[in-house]
């Protein structure tokens, strides 16, 4: 609770601060979940030796 507190006096002085709140809380909201259907941004195969990575797409 003291982080969330800190942060929140830190957005109050910063505005910077107050728009990566803001995004952080975006984030947890539009998570992308493989099981929802939604495709993998990130996979590894070990068997193969592969990765894969991708870029969210800008809006």
């Amino acid at each position: 609770m003291g982080a969330s507190v800190a942060d929140e006096l830190h957005a109050f002085l910063d505005s910077a601060k107050h728009v990566e709140i803001e995004h952080r809380v975006e984030e947890q909201v539009l998570k992308d979940d493989a099981l929802d259907g939604a495709p993998p941004r990130m996979g590894v195969d070990l068997d193969a030796g592969t990765a894969v990575v991708r870029r969210k797409p800008e809006c």
